[in-house]
């Protein structure tokens, strides 16, 4: 791990380790990467500065999930909230009515936010049609409407 940067940081009394470094992905493109000896806790960012704060940040949710001091939703209240939420707030309900038998739901849940997607199978496709973003913490939801559906 050539280039790699090593911090320490305190938190609650605990010393952690923060490695950072950077790798090229897929695209050819540079990512930066923070990982700690706590819990194994990793981020990435465009650049070392944010890696390292977004590692921190990670860092004190976790302690506080781990400690009580804050409690998440149960996933299945949030997919509850996040389907009444698509239901009452997504703008195209001919396409929602027309093929309710065929939506189909995908459920990813990482650090405080739940993500719901919403698609549409049919024969030729599948088709995203909405993803729904809950925070797990709050109950807020937040949608994001695909622009290119076909029928």
């Amino acid at each position: 791990m050539d280039g790699v940067k090593k911090y320490n940081y305190i938190h609650e009394g605990k010393k952690i380790i923060i490695k950072v470094g950077k790798k090229s992905n897929n695209l050819g493109e540079t990512i930066y990467f923070a990982r700690t000896n706590y819990e194994n806790i990793i981020s990435l960012a465009e650049c070392e500065e944010s890696a390292l704060e977004n590692c921190v940040k990670k860092i004190k949710f976790s302690t506080a999930l781990l400690e009580r001091k804050i409690k998440l939703l149960k996933e299945e209240v949030a997919v509850g909230f996040a389907k009444a939420f698509f239901e009452d707030n997504f703008s195209n309900r001919e396409l929602i009515c027309s093929h309710k038998n065929n939506l189909s739901y995908s459920i990813f849940v990482k650090d405080d936010i739940l993500t719901l997607n919403v698609t549409i199978s049919n024969v030729k496709l599948i088709n995203t049609i909405a993803i729904i973003y809950v925070n797990l913490v709050t109950g807020e939801c937040d949608m994001v409407e695909s622009c290119f559906i076909e029928d």
